[in-house]
């Protein structure tokens, strides 16, 4: 692909300072990442002149009108970063209309006449890292894997290229940084049993998939590039290129998704995916809203009745922005790293609805523990009850139609089922699959258990080889295909297997159901409300729309109207806008629902003020929050967190979180964390007076200060950004045709 990002592994130590930001500058280096030809560029901007410029737009209407029309024009982002796919909306504001944003790729022009167009409102999250040999992936170019690769693909068909997904995970257990000791790239990451990866690069891959917002590639970098390489472009539904690109370069702000309850380590490293993918030019136009609120935004209608006009996308809700809810509604939000519950009791006026109605419960387990335990529970079972009995033959599917086959090889003869075809393997292998992937030397997690350090690493063993990548990938599909079938099976090695949907409900999905029943009862215990009294559920994501979910959830709640997304078939699910993606577009309709002063005090930013501000003597905790609001930090919505740090609870993630199995013990990290973590911060004297512990603050300091060398944050003041404001342009930013004040 013609998107790829810089070498993350190449020290970038000079710090970003926005005085010395050359707009020029930065679009050099953004066409050099996308690799835009000049001419491409010329005609886009030509394009963006005539829409710009002088001439009217509308015939009749005064230039003056136009101008000032489009200067209160303010354009919005709503960008859903979801495990395994990004979904995109745009707002127009304060018009109401919203336009979901597709990804195009155009097959190379080898292959123009043979292979179709792919069109897709969810950009898969999937890299490729290209090396001369397979020791130098961790220098090695990031690439957006084409839409039509395959997970479960052969490694032997792509040599020396490193397919990376499910990013998510591994942004909340560190943030990168360039170590001026070792002059290497910390931490490291574990991605699989022979792999291990600089953190950096998980950030990077991000950076390039957004990056694919940015510019639409309006033609390619080279001949050479065109005939061997599928070109990625983008756009939106009802939107011109040109308005697409001028609403993409005068963004206000995006609003991205984030976990309830996720550290400050992961809203970090996004706002630095996002600045560095210049979508927007400062991190205030970066606001983080919970998935959760988000899913239910996506079916309010504006609090001031205003009309909205939303543009149509395959796959789309029907009840999006229309819902007439009140009372007592439950948000279940279920993707591939997380399941997340959310109670609220809807107000009658919707401009009071506020962050503090919103009651939450979260659980480390989703759609690839549920795939993980279809390998444990189904498919590994069948397999050893198989080898035992007497092997059946392969029955092919009845081609005269029928309600489904019997005992067929539904899997590998599914019309189109390249995906389902075991990798080429060894006869050891065939005779014993589990023995090749190594599946004796796990220490296999129970079911329904999210237990992340035992699924880690189970992920990490499969990664290691491609039947193991192809396990993954069946498990993945087997989950889809019984929620249409009563029984499919597939080909193991010189096995075939028989599974069936009771077997899945009863033997996975059932421990899963009993979790959720067990954190929904605790979410009425802590709200008051009664079951009986839920008059709403709004499920989202793909582990939600299972059919076992909508059962148990009217079952529960027999008062409840079930909103669930389905969709038609696996591949509609996963080309589909997400409906999170279509809350956060609304954000700017509801920005009393944002949580304002953790927008503006980050964990990360309180601790720099506390490191800035704190007197080398003892001092009362009145005299801190009284120090801190003077700097202007709202210290009573703030109390808990500028406790926590002074109790000597660090944001997790800041020192690399060595206890996870997603990063590796590396000499260099296990010294910074056992030096920053050998002492507290401060000590405390009494139950209201804390002092300094100097020795740490420089080692923490000095860490900081290391960190931030190479990041676009630099935590020296609030986040004061409004989430809706008046535009503003710079005489400078008008001539150059560009919009960077925002």
């Amino acid at each position: 692909m013609p998107l790829s990002a810089s070498d993350p592994s190449q020290p970038w130590l000079e710090s970003f300072d926005p005085e010395d930001y050359e707009p020029d500058l930065a679009l050099q280096d953004l066409m050099q990442t996308l690799g835009i030809a000049p001419e491409a560029l010329s005609r886009l901007l030509s394009a963006l002149s005539e829409v710009s410029g002088s001439g009217s737009p509308q015939a009749g209407k005064p230039a003056e009108a136009s101008a000032k029309q489009a200067e209160n024009v303010q354009w919005y982002l709503g960008l859903d970063i979801g495990t395994t796919g990004i979904s995109a909306v745009l707002l127009r504001y304060p018009a109401g209309a919203l336009y979901p944003v597709y990804w195009l790729e155009l097959p190379p022009a080898s292959e123009r006449n043979r292979l179709p167009a792919r069109k897709t409102f969810r950009l898969p999250v999937q890299v490729q890292l290209s090396a001369a040999d397979e020791s130098d992936q961790n220098t090695a170019p990031i690439a957006i894997a084409p839409l039509s690769a395959s997970l479960g693909q052969p490694r032997t068909q792509q040599p020396h290229r490193l397919t990376l997904s499910h990013l998510k995970p591994y942004l909340q257990v560190g943030v990168p940084y360039y170590s001026t000791e070792t002059l290497q790239w910390e931490p490291v990451a574990r991605w699989s049993d022979t792999q291990a990866l600089p953190l950096s690069l998980f950030q990077q891959a991000l950076r390039t998939l957004l990056v694919s917002l940015a510019f639409s590639t309006g033609g390619y970098a080279s001949e050479d590039v065109a005939t061997t390489t599928p070109l990625l472009t983008c756009g939106a539904v009802d939107l011109e290129e040109a308005q697409f690109q001028l609403a993409l370069r005068q963004l206000t702000g995006v609003i991205v998704s984030y976990p309830a309850n996720w550290s400050d380590t992961y809203s970090f490293n996004l706002r630095e995916a996002i600045l560095s993918a210049h979508l927007v030019r400062r991190p205030e136009q970066i606001f983080l809203l919970e998935e959760a609120i988000a899913t239910l935004l996506s079916g309010l209608p504006s609090p001031d009745a205003r009309p909205l006009r939303l543009s149509p996308a395959p796959a789309q809700p029907a009840d999006l922005y229309t819902g007439n809810w009140q009372g007592g509604t439950l948000v279940l939000s279920a993707g591939a790293t997380l399941t997340e519950l959310a109670l609220v009791n809807l107000p009658s006026q919707l401009q009071h609805l506020s962050p503090c109605d919103f009651v939450t419960r979260t659980l480390p387990y989703a759609g690839t523990a549920l795939d993980q335990d279809i390998l444990t529970q189904l498919v590994y079972p069948a397999w050893v009850r198989q080898t035992h009995g007497p092997q059946r033959p392969i029955v092919e599917t009845p081609k005269n139609g029928g309600d489904r086959p019997t005992s067929s090889n539904v899997l590998s003869h599914k019309p189109g089922g390249a995906d389902w075809h075991e990798p080429p393997v060894s006869p050891e292998a065939a005779a014993d699959p589990w023995l090749a992937v190594g599946w004796d030397d796990l220490t296999l997690p129970a079911v329904g258990d999210p237990d992340p350090a035992h699924r880690h690493r189970m992920l990490q063993r499969l990664r290691s080889s491609d039947l193991g990548l192809w396990l993954l990938h069946i498990a993945e599909r087997v989950k889809i295909a019984l929620q249409q079938q009563e029984q499919v099976s597939l080909t193991l090695g010189n096995q075939i297997l028989s599974l069936t949907r009771h077997d899945l409900s009863s033997r996975v999905l059932l421990p899963y159901i009993e979790r959720l029943n067990r954190e929904l009862n605790t979410l009425l215990r802590q709200t008051g409300l009664s079951r009986l009294e839920i008059r709403q559920v709004i499920c989202s994501g793909g582990s939600a729309s299972l059919v076992a979910i909508a059962r148990w959830l009217h079952q529960k709640l027999p008062n409840a109207t079930i909103i669930q997304d389905t969709y038609l078939s696996a591949g509609h699910a996963s080309t589909a806008c997400s409906r999170v993606a279509y809350g956060l577009a609304v954000l700017p309709l509801h920005p009393q629902v944002l949580n304002r002063p953790r927008h503006q005090t980050s964990d990360y930013y309180l601790l720099m003020e506390l490191l800035r501000t704190f007197p080398e003597h003892p001092v009362t905790l009145n005299s801190v929050l009284h120090t801190l609001e003077r700097r202007g930090i709202d210290t009573t919505a703030c109390r808990q967190h500028i406790l926590a740090l002074l109790e000597g609870h660090l944001p997790p993630g800041l020192v690399p979180m060595l206890d996870t199995a997603l990063l590796m013990p590396t000499t260099a990290s296990q010294s910074t964390a056992a030096q920053l973590l050998e002492a507290p911060l401060f000590f405390k004297q009494d139950n209201q007076t804390y002092r300094p512990n100097l020795r740490q603050w420089q080692r923490l300091r000095a860490y900081l200060d290391m960190l931030l060398a190479t990041t676009y944050q630099k935590l020296t003041e609030p986040l004061q950004g409004a989430l809706v404001e008046p535009r503003k342009q710079s005489g400078r930013d008008q001539r150059s045709g560009l919009d960077f004040s925002r």
